[in-house]
This record gives C-alpha cells, structure tokens and sequence, in this order.
C-alpha cells in the first residue's frame, strides 16, 4: 500500500516481494537506481502517465522493483501550463542486457549501477548486447525517417490547402468587387437617365 507525505509531497511504496537481493545478484542480476521524468499538462495527465509506467513496469521480466518514490507534479521552470513530475526506483535489472531493455524502453533520465562493483560479461553476451542496440537504433532511425517525410507531405498538403483557400478567397473577393462595381455603373446610368428625363424641353 502507498503511504503519502503531504509536506513533502512524495508517495512511499516498498514493493519488495520476498527478493532474495543477494541470490538475484549472484545469478547475474543488477541493482540500479533509476529516475523516470514526465512532462506534460495537465498535472493529473502527469500522474497518470507515471502510473501507467510503473504498471507496465511491473510487467516487465527485464526487472524487479524493490522500491520507489513518486513526486507530485509540479509546474516545469521555463514553460507555460506544463507540468513535471518523477519518480525514483530501485529495482535489479535482468544483467546488462536487460538493463540495456530497460534504458530504451523507459528512457530514464538517470541511471546508477549500485551493485555489483565489477561486472564480467562474456564475448558473446558483448557481441549480443552490441547487435540487439545497432538494430533498436535502426528501427528508431526508420520510424524517424518514416514520421519526417509524412510530415513534409502534410505540410505540403496543407500549404495547397491554404493556397486553394486564398485563391477562392480572392476570387470571392474580384466577384465581389465586380457586383459592386456592375451596381455602382448601373446606378449611375440610371441617374443620368433620371436627369436626363427630368431636362425640359
């Protein structure tokens, strides 16, 4: 259960489910200090993305959370109606692959390895790790490319939409103006029919 401190702001949770640390470390597992950020607005929207996290987290065979601190949003320095927040975990991270996983799905803004003090890793774990990294990163270089070129075609589409727009603007306006002009000529030979009806003979 979480238990809430309201001067400071933080909501305490041990969640630590009968870990044996010693045992997970010994069968290669890493204990790390993590901190998530979100930014946003509103503030409720920050806390329920924090939340959301935590869930999926929780879910996650890469790791084991022992502990965490989640911090109340709070407005961002520098930035108008966004709001902040974060939380701090303890967990063990599944060895340095898994903590690689974790580093690129969560994208924490910190990370701290707190044990063991010398980590081994074998020429193959190295080779593993190194590939499974260079293929996430040509995933993300291809979604990154893919959302760049839709976005020149939307710009693009909708700078002819703008175009179309003030065409048909202008060209109301020249008919516009053409009604005008047709009613003021019209006025006005009326007028000089009228005077000229109205001269003696």
């Amino acid at each position: 259960m979480d238990t809430y401190c309201h001067d400071c702001g933080i909501a305490f949770r041990n969640m630590e489910e009968k870990v044996d640390v010693g045992e997970k470390l010994s069968e290669g597992y890493l204990k790390v200090i993590l901190i998530v950020e979100v930014l946003g607005r509103p503030a409720e929207y920050v806390a329920d993305a924090l939340k959301k996290i935590l869930t999926v987290m929780k879910r996650d065979k890469n790791l084991i959370i022992l502990e965490k601190k989640a911090y109340k949003p709070k407005r961002a320095k520098n930035a108008r109606d966004l709001f902040t927040s974060f939380m701090e975990l303890e967990l063990l991270a599944k060895g340095m692959r898994g903590l690689y996983e974790i580093c690129l799905d969560y994208m924490p803004s910190s990370i701290e390895i707190i044990e063991p003090s010398e980590l081994k890793m074998s020429l193959s774990q190295a080779n593993s790790v190194i590939n499974e990294f260079v293929g996430r990163l040509h995933k993300y270089t291809e979604v990154s490319t893919n959302l760049a070129s839709e976005n020149q075609i939307l710009k693009a589409k909708l700078q002819e939409v703008l175009r179309g727009r003030v065409i048909i603007e202008n060209e109301a306006l020249k008919t516009e103006f053409g009604k005008k002009e047709e009613e003021d000529s019209a006025d006005a030979s009326t007028g000089e029919e009228d005077g000229a009806a109205q001269k003696p003979k």
